[in-house]
C-alpha cells in the first residue's frame, strides 16, 4: 500500500503533468524558469509558480536559501499551513526547512521537459503589468554594451555581507521579453535596469547606478525621476530641506568633488543641515556622490 508522500506524489503527477512532477532538489533544471523579483510569495496562480524561480534581492532568510531557488506549487493550499495565505514558496523554504512542516501536496517548478524560456514565457500571459504610468528612461553611458553599476566601476550591486554570510543585492531579477517589459518591472524605489537580451534578463536596481561597465550584450538605462525638478547647478547649490528633497541633480559630472563622477538624474540628498562632506558646506548633495564617499 503507497505511503502518503507516495500517494501525493503520484497524485500531483496525475493532474499536473509529468513535466511538473516532484523531484528531488539536485535534479530541478532552472535555466528555463521565470525569474520573478516580486518573489515566489506573490505569485498566486499554479501556472506562473510553476515556470518561475525567485529573484529576490536577498540571498537567504532564516538560513533558508532563496535567491534562485524553482518555486513550489503547494496544491492551491496555503503552503505552511498558517494564515499568510500564500500558495507558492521558494523550494528550500518549503521543502526538507525543519522550521516548517511540509505541505501535504507540492509540486516544483522545472524544466525537464526540455523547454527553453521563451516557451515559459509564452505559457505565462500577463507577465508584466505594463509600463508604470509617468516613467521614462535614458541610457547610461550610452547604455548599449553597458551593464549597470553602483558608486563605481567594480560595484556590480552584490552589496555587503549579511547574516550567514550571504549578499544583500543592489537589485532584484526578473525575466522579460523585452527591455520595455524589463523597464515595467522597475516600480517604487527602483532606480534604473538591465538588460540582456540573450537569455531576456532583467535587473531592476534599488541601489544608484552612477556608472556602467563595458560587457557586450548588456544595456543599463537609469529611471528618470519626473516628479522631481532637474537641478542643473546641482543639488550642491540648495539650501532649502525642501527643495532638496523635491530635486534631482541635473549636472552630468560633480567636477568640484570627485572630477568625472556622474551625478545626472542622482535624487538629492538632505545631510540634517549639516556639511555632507568635508571641503564644502553644502548642506544637500546628489545620492549618488554620497554613496561614493561612504565607499562600496
Amino acid at each position: 500500500r503507497p505511503r502518503a508522500p507516495a500517494l501525493a506524489a503520484a497524485l500531483a503527477a496525475a493532474l499536473l503533468g509529468p513535466s511538473v512532477a516532484q523531484l528531488p532538489p539536485q535534479e530541478l533544471n532552472t535555466q528555463c524558469l521565470l525569474y520573478n523579483g516580486d518573489g515566489c510569495n506573490h505569485i498566486r496562480d499554479q501556472t506562473t509558480c510553476l515556470n518561475s524561480r525567485d529573484g529576490r534581492f536577498f540571498d537567504y532568510l532564516d538560513g533558508r536559501k532563496i535567491r534562485g531557488e524553482p518555486c513550489v506549487w503547494c496544491g492551491g493550499k496555503a503552503c505552511n499551513g498558517k494564515d499568510n495565505g500564500n500558495l507558492c514558496e521558494p523550494f528550500a523554504w518549503v521543502i526538507g526547512n525543519p522550521a516548517r512542516a511540509p505541505p501535504t501536496v507540492w509540486v516544483s517548478a522545472n524544466c525537464i521537459d526540455g523547454r527553453d524560456v521563451e516557451a515559459s514565457l509564452a505559457r505565462v500571459r500577463g507577465f508584466s503589468n505594463g509600463p508604470p504610468s509617468g516613467s521614462s528612461f535614458t541610457a547610461v553611458d550610452g547604455g548599449v554594451d553597458k551593464a549597470c553599476r553602483g558608486v563605481n566601476v567594480y560595484d556590480d550591486g552584490k552589496g555587503a555581507l549579511i547574516w550567514g554570510g550571504a549578499k544583500q543585492w543592489g537589485y532584484s531579477i526578473w525575466t522579460a521579453a523585452t527591455l520595455a517589459e524589463c523597464e515595467s518591472f522597475c516600480k517604487s524605489q527602483c532606480v534604473g535596469v538591465e538588460y540582456r537580451a540573450a537569455d531576456k534578463y532583467c535587473e531592476t536596481w534599488w541601489d544608484p547606478i552612477s556608472t556602467t561597465a563595458s560587457v557586450p550584450g548588456y544595456t543599463c538605462r537609469r529611471k528618470e525621476l519626473a516628479c522631481l525638478t532637474k537641478q542643473v547647478h546641482g543639488c550642491d547649490r540648495i539650501a532649502s530641506k525642501s527643495e532638496c528633497l523635491s530635486s534631482r541633480d541635473g549636472r552630468n559630472s560633480a567636477d568640484s568633488v570627485y572630477p568625472g563622477f556622474p551625478v545626472d538624474g542622482s535624487p538629492c540628498a538632505w545631510c540634517g543641515g549639516n556639511a555632507c562632506h568635508g571641503g564644502s558646506g553644502a548642506v544637500c548633495e546628489a545620492e549618488a556622490l554620497l554613496k561614493v564617499s561612504q565607499g562600496p
